[in-house]
């Protein structure tokens, strides 16, 4: 956020600590902070991305544009999706413990990325994620997508281990209007190297959009 101009004002979203964790439950909760809002363009990374589908569907003269970066529109891997039904507290608990170990083995206490996450993992619950994770898994949200009309830019990360890059493709048979760009880094390049991303975030609201007045960039905050 601190990397964008004085003419886009950024307002990041959080979701509710304790659930809801669906998307459609999400979108009223995002609806209500945005009621006040003449109009913004979207920012959605990682499970944000079929809740700014939604939005824009739901809200088509409020939002101007969608930026989606390393995101996804349907289930992120079909594989685990059918295996959703499995995705509960205990399963997530060992597993955010097993990812957290090497950021505490490896680095230093003063490291920016370290800082982030202990506050994620203090805020967001096992549970928390388990709800969202099975959200994740289950979203299909392409046919709402092919009818929005906004100009979308969707932005992909070369070694995204998470979301693949295949993902663009999908992106390009729903939304033939779409403008995809691919930049250098894992799913958290965002935070690693924002400077790349502002950049694309400020020739799409500038170019892509082109509202007339104040832009605003509205960012539901990933999980």
């Amino acid at each position: 956020m601190k990397r964008l101009p004085a003419t886009i004002r950024p307002l990041a979203l959080n979701y509710p600590d304790a659930g809801p964790y669906d998307y459609r439950a999400l979108l009223d909760f995002v609806r209500g902070q945005l009621a006040d809002i003449p109009h913004c363009v979207v920012l959605a990374s990682s499970f944000s991305g079929p809740l700014a589908v939604m939005l824009a569907a739901a809200e088509p003269r409020k939002v101007r544009g969608m930026i989606l970066a390393a995101t996804f529109v349907s289930s992120p891997s079909l594989p685990l999706a059918r295996l959703s039904f499995a995705v509960r507290t205990p399963l997530v608990a060992v597993l955010r413990l097993a990812r957290r170990l090497p950021i505490w083995i490896l680095r230093p206490r003063e490291d920016a990325l370290r800082i982030a996450k202990q506050e994620t993992w203090s805020r967001v619950s096992a549970h928390g994620l388990a709800g969202r994770a099975r959200a994740a898994l289950g979203a299909d949200v392409r046919e709402v997508l092919s009818r929005c009309q906004q100009p979308l830019l969707w932005i992909t990360y070369d070694a995204d281990d998470v979301v693949p890059t295949w993902r663009a493709d999908e992106i390009r048979r729903y939304c033939i209007h779409a403008r995809s760009v691919t930049l250098p880094g894992e799913h958290l390049a965002m935070f690693r190297d924002p400077e790349s991303l502002a950049a694309e975030i400020v020739r799409f609201v500038e170019v892509d959009c082109a509202p007339a007045g104040p832009r605003l960039t509205q960012a539901p905050a990933p999980a």
